[in-house]
């Protein structure tokens, strides 16, 4: 009866125009946004769905190579507006599984799987539903349009996404230093627009070659913190659709007492090293957008330099690192979208890496890759996507090494100072919510195949035997973001 009672006076409020409904709905309704992909797949010999990513390389080809559930969930909300400025809160879950069970649980104790084991060696020793983890991505504040008269200014403070450069079709964020932080952006100054960033990762005890019971015998903390200060001018007129950003970061390692004065002993007693590592460096980023490519695509070339701690830069992760066996790193990057006519467009990237370690060796990375797309009506089409991947290594550069004593042992092309080379090519028929490139929902079967040379070992362990060298799958996935 209550409850009657208060349904209808909260109708008569509406009603009488107490409370207008226009006004309820942007009072408790946050905006809702996402990203997920699901799925599920099998190998032509028998078994799970293997992905395929070559020995060095720091991503894969995407389409019909994701072996994973993964799922972002963004919720925010504006709370005050006035005058053109406005403080926004902004929040970000992100979950992950091998997608193998309906229920798939984050142990949350370190004995299950983590998110490396879930996308690789899941198929060996990942619990089949313990098999998650959840992670907070995102949680900031940001008062936009601090500065009056610009409204795409923003101060913000929090953990964040911040400014992230990729390309999709490979997963591939090579400029992106996410993290807790604080921050001024686009402020207009001059010609471009501003933005300053300190942003914060921390190593763990692994970097200083630490166990984890390091705190419980020395009482002295064994993470160690990383700062990276980002400088970055951004939207440059080149031409009429050209503009030009710059960046350059600088990061560091930042040690308690305890940590500059720890000595490190041998096995003898003997003193070898004073204090943690403790590097820091330079990246220099230039990038050229230019829109209206041949049509309505866009192109961007991406030219890279790193040194020191900022060197180890790979997918995700252009922090810096207390210690790094890499201490200088260069890329160029050509990717974007080719619109030819209203059925047909074409997703494009290719790119060059090279990475020196403190010891000499070299490891470099030569990648190319195209996902043309042919749309049969708005909401179906077929899609075609080739990858290729080229990986050197010289001078006794470490790569992935199987375990071996296992009786079909291959020394991998890394331990030979070769090439591991992987192509992998995938077959897809897509329905999906228009005829965009980048329309979703998009739901797709598809079917894959993967060629590599011997030793290289881009197959997820346990599925393909190791001595093979070409490997198919087959499945279906759905990709969403809104």
């Amino acid at each position: 009866m209550k409850a009657r009672v208060l349904t209808a006076a909260f109708a008569a409020c509406l009603a009488s125009g107490a409370l207008p409904a226009e006004d309820a709905a942007k009072n408790y309704l946050p905006d809702f946004h996402g990203y997920l992909r699901s799925g599920l797949g099998a190998t032509s010999g028998g078994g799970d769905q293997s992905c395929f990513q070559s020995n060095g390389a720091d991503s894969k080809y995407r389409l019909g190579n994701e072996c994973e559930t993964y799922m972002e969930i963004v919720l925010g909300k504006s709370l005050w507006e006035q005058n053109g400025q406005s403080f926004y809160i902004d929040t970000r879950i992100a979950y992950k599984s091998g997608q193998q069970n309906d229920w798939e649980e984050d142990p949350g104790d370190g004995s299950g799987s983590n998110s490396d084991s879930i996308s690789g060696d899941r198929a060996v020793a990942a619990h089949p539903y313990r098999d998650s983890v959840v992670s907070l991505r995102e949680a900031n504040a940001q008062f936009r349009g601090v500065i009056p008269g610009q409204k795409r200014s923003n101060l913000w403070a929090g953990k964040r996404f911040y400014q992230r450069h990729d390309i999709h079709m490979a997963d591939f964020y090579y400029w992106d230093i996410s993290g807790p932080g604080v921050g001024l952006e686009y402020w207009t100054l001059g010609p471009g627009d501003l933005s300053v960033a300190w942003i914060r990762n921390t190593d763990g005890a692994w970097a200083n070659g630490l166990g984890t019971d390091f705190w419980a015998t020395d009482g002295i903390r064994p993470n160690v913190v990383n700062n990276v200060v980002s400088l970055r001018y951004a939207n440059l007129k080149t031409n009429k659709d050209g503009s030009l950003e710059l960046g350059a970061e600088w990061g560091g390692a930042d040690l308690t007492n305890g940590q500059r004065n720890y000595l490190f002993v041998n096995a003898d007693d003997e003193v070898y090293q004073r204090g943690f590592d403790n590097q820091n460096g330079w990246m220099f980023t230039a990038e050229h957008t230019q829109g209206n490519w041949f049509g309505s695509g866009y192109n961007k070339f991406a030219a890279q330099y790193a040194n020191g701690s900022m060197a180890a830069t790979g997918n995700n992760d252009t922090h810096s690192h207390s210690f790094s066996n890499v201490n200088r790193m260069w890329r160029v990057i050509d990717h974007g979208v080719l619109v030819f006519n209203s059925r047909i467009a074409m997703m494009y990237a290719t790119w060059y890496e090279s990475k020196k370690s403190i010891d000499g060796g070299t490891k470099d990375w030569f990648s190319i890759g195209i996902r043309p797309q042919y749309n049969w009506s708005d909401t179906m089409n077929t899609t075609l996507e080739v990858g290729y991947d080229n990986v050197a290594f010289g001078h006794d550069w470490a790569g992935y090494i199987p375990d071996p004593t296992q009786p079909d042992y291959i020394a991998n092309c890394a331990e030979r100072n070769n090439h591991c080379v992987l192509t992998k090519v995938t077959l897809a028929q897509q329905w999906q919510a228009g005829p965009s490139i980048w329309a979703r929902p998009v739901l797709r079967l598809f079917v894959t195949y993967a060629d590599w040379n011997q030793g290289n070992y881009p197959q997820t362990p346990g599925i393909i035997p190791i001595r093979d060298t070409t490997g198919t799958t087959f499945g279906a996935q759905v990709e969403a973001w809104w």
